[in-house]
């Protein structure tokens, strides 16, 4: 028998891992598939406080409601694995899915999982792990959404619409000025810090707009390992803007920065540093002893 207090989060990510935490201060039971995962991934989830199951299968067999929280282009195949879990076992569980993704990628999530008879939620997160009980809010849409909220405390949850497509596009317009305002900060600090004028460039932005000098200082000196996540979420954007027949010049330029500062990244990992000039080094080839301009 389904244990309604049983919530499965796929996967035990800096995200994830989060969800879960919360989702246990409450007193539910939360699960995990863990499969071939890493021996790290196997320790985060264990830290946790997650129990694992080595299948698909057993996981939704055990779960009410799977809450899906993955890169934006893993949402829906993911979706479709756990859709196979569903139609081999028999279990319904409901299919939450709180990524980055537009509308159009929500639908195609709600086709598969209703294709074998479950039901779907549109959802989003809003807010950083670190914060996600202080600050941090779920938005839900769907028909189903007020369904779930029980299950989802002590989350802040915000019921936005009755239609997939309404939380997850809420998300990614709303990723298009938090990732693009970075894209764009990397481009400048970059080209001021070649010229010498980095310090001057920041402390114009501080007198000038103190709130695009804060937002530059608490959240690029940490974007490196976390820019390929970004870059597919403006991937997201551009479609969903595409679809609806606007423009998505500013998400595609985003996504290219974001892009070339992942690879970067993969080719020589950033410092873990909360000071963005010690960044801002890395990225022009100084911190690990390359020059990127010669």
């Amino acid at each position: 028998m389904t244990d309604r207090r049983t919530v499965a989060v796929l996967s035990p990510g800096e995200m994830g891992s989060q969800v879960g935490r919360a989702l246990r201060s409450a007193g539910t039971t939360v699960v995990t598939c863990i499969g071939e995962r890493s021996a790290a991934t196997r320790a985060r989830a264990a830290a946790a406080g997650f129990e694992l199951t080595d299948t698909l299968d057993d996981l939704v067999r055990r779960a009410h409601l799977v809450i899906s929280v993955v890169p934006s282009l893993s949402a829906l195949p993911l979706a479709d694995s756990v859709a196979a879990a569903m139609a081999r076992t028999g279990s319904r569980p409901t299919y939450l899915d709180a990524n980055s993704i537009g509308p159009s990628t929500a639908r195609k999530i709600e086709a598969s999982i209703a294709g074998v008879g479950a039901v779907f939620v549109d959802g989003s997160i809003i807010g950083g792990a670190s914060t996600l009980t202080k600050s941090a809010t779920v938005y839900l849409s769907g028909e189903a959404s007020t369904d779930v909220v029980g299950l989802l405390e002590p989350l802040r949850i915000e019921v936005i619409g009755t239609a997939a497509g309404q939380a997850s596009g809420f998300k990614v317009l709303y990723a298009g000025l938090t990732k693009g305002l970075s894209a764009l900060g990397v481009e400048l600090l970059a080209g001021a810090a070649r010229l010498g004028l980095q310090d001057r460039l920041l402390e114009k932005y501080q007198e000038s707009q103190p709130s695009v000098a804060r937002f530059f200082n608490q959240n690029l000196p940490g974007l490196p390992p976390r820019s390929a996540r970004r870059a597919e979420e403006m991937i997201e954007l551009s479609e969903t803007l595409d679809e609806l027949g606007l423009p998505s010049n500013m998400s595609k330029a985003s996504q290219r920065t974001l892009e070339t500062l992942a690879q970067r990244h993969r080719e020589a990992a950033a410092p873990s540093t909360d000071d963005l000039e010690t960044m801002l080094a890395w990225l022009d080839g100084q911190h690990d002893g390359t020059n990127s301009h010669g």
